[in-house]
């Protein structure tokens, strides 16, 4: 008996390679008694390079280094996609360069199936071949013949029915697909749990020229691309829920806002005397009454701000702003709210403040909602404003004593919706709107606001913006 030579032993392991492959398909009962025979194919692949004697050490050599390319070329592979998957949101365009990226490294063609979202039609999003000529044919094949879900014999319906991958490794009949069709195929279906999102199709150009390699990628390039479909299907959902409800808030403010507006002013219109002096008792009523009116027409414009900048509807009318001016009109319409609560209230700008091209409406609004928070949470202490320009920069301080907040609702006062509710703490009136579009408002005006505070000491907040011009 001849010894068996380099290539015998090649050629033995790449038939337990593929075998392998196939095994990796097979439904988990059937599994067991299949690795068993494949152990004694080992332990025979084994005996045979004994058996080669010298070039053993050789052979043993040249695999390790076969498996340790081929295992950085898997890591390149599956960091490539990555990138793709990760890149973008339209899943539609992403999982069809997923096609591309498969051939040749993957398989010498490829085509994408994915189902629909109410998981009903299929579609398929990219199909490419390693053959120019070949790609354009099957092309042409795949728009000339729409997909059928319920062919039950074929192999990606099966797979977008059952979930399992399914390796074909000889396929004799190229039926109406010709010289396109592949010659051993493997389909893996894109499964998030339970769920069937699609499905890979990859095929070979010849019979069993697949490999344990491809057919390990093709897998965990499945699994991968089954989750980008599931995160970006569940960005679009919670994209469509935020803009139901910032329409909601939207409608449902300005259909208060109308009523509101005639309450305040026929209760100004009371409270003023007119058309006839009131005595002091109704007329205190009045008052409350244009107060509370007027609460609640603030509360109202708070969300339409808060919808207009979801939407992105929100556009920054820029112009020349003596930033100094700002600060000091915005600060007298605040002062009357501290001196009625006791509070100092102090404003500290420059004489000459910097100009910036900004909007002054939205910066105004920044200013009076850090302000009256600060008013709001002070019960007693003082108020400032300060406003410091350095080095390009024009930075707006408003500090107060008022109770401060601890490092866990730090973490939380940028959020919609959102007040602190410590155990004793009296809570005070309003939406939580305020810092969450004070936040939105700066970010739009390409600038950066910063806070810091500790509880029962305080609070400090900062609104950093570039200037035209700034002092030194």
């Amino acid at each position: 008996m001849n010894e068996p030579g380099g290539a015998e032993i090649e050629l033995a392991e790449r038939r337990v390679e593929l075998l392998e492959t196939r095994v990796q398909l097979l439904a988990a009962d059937a599994r067991p008694e299949a690795d068993a025979l494949l152990d004694e194919l080992r332990a025979t692949l084994a005996a045979l390079r004994r058996m080669a004697g010298g070039p053993h050490a050789l052979l043993e050599e040249q695999a390790a280094r076969r498996h340790a390319e081929a295992a950085r070329q898997r890591e390149a592979f599956l960091a490539e996609a990555g990138e793709i998957l990760a890149g973008s949101l339209d899943y539609e365009t992403t999982l069809a360069s997923v096609a591309r990226l498969c051939v040749p490294r993957v398989a010498d063609s490829c085509i994408v199936y994915l189902v629909g979202d109410g998981g009903g039609q299929v579609q398929r999003l990219g199909a490419a071949h390693a053959d120019p000529r070949k790609e354009e044919l099957m092309r042409a094949v795949l728009a000339a013949r729409p997909f059928d879900p319920h062919a039950v014999s074929a192999p990606i319906a099966r797979a977008l029915r059952t979930g399992e991958a399914e390796l074909l490794p000889e396929i004799e009949d190229a039926g109406a697909e010709g010289e396109v069709a592949p010659r051993s195929l493997l389909v893996v279906p894109l499964r998030i749990r339970e769920r069937i999102l699609g499905a890979l199709s990859l095929g070979w150009d010849e019979p069993g020229k697949y490999t344990p390699d491809a057919v390990w990628l093709a897998r965990k390039l499945a699994d991968r691309a089954a989750l980008a479909v599931e995160n970006a299907r569940l960005h679009r959902e919670v994209q469509r829920a935020s803009e139901v409800k910032s329409e909601f808030l939207a409608a449902m403010s300005h259909e208060f806002r109308t009523p509101l507006t005639a309450i305040l002013a026929y209760a100004e219109l009371l409270a003023s005397g007119i058309p006839e002096p009131i005595a002091e008792v109704p007329r205190g009523h009045a008052e409350r009454i244009v107060g509370a009116a007027q609460h609640l027409t603030h509360l109202v414009e708070q969300v339409l701000t808060l919808s207009r900048i979801e939407a992105e509807r929100d556009a920054v009318d820029a112009a020349p702003t003596d930033l100094a001016a700002l600060a000091r009109e915005t600060a007298a319409l605040i002062e009357p709210l501290a001196r009625q609560k006791g509070l100092e209230f102090e404003v500290e700008v420059p004489a000459e403040g910097a100009t910036l091209v900004t909007d002054a409406n939205k910066l105004r609004q920044v200013l009076f909602n850090l302000l009256g928070n600060s008013v709001k949470f002070t019960t007693e202490g003082a108020v400032r404003l300060s406003l410091r320009t350095r080095n390009g920069t024009a930075t707006f301080e408003v500090r107060d004593t008022g109770r401060g907040m601890t490092p866990q609702e730090m973490e939380r006062i940028w959020e919609p919706f959102w007040q602190a509710d410590r155990p004793g703490m009296k809570r005070t009136a309003g939406t939580g709107l305020g810092l969450g579009i004070t936040r939105r408002l700066v970010a739009i005006l390409g600038g950066e606001i910063r806070a810091r505070s500790e509880a029962g000491r305080g609070s400090v907040f900062e609104v950093e913006l570039r200037t035209e011009r700034g002092a030194s």
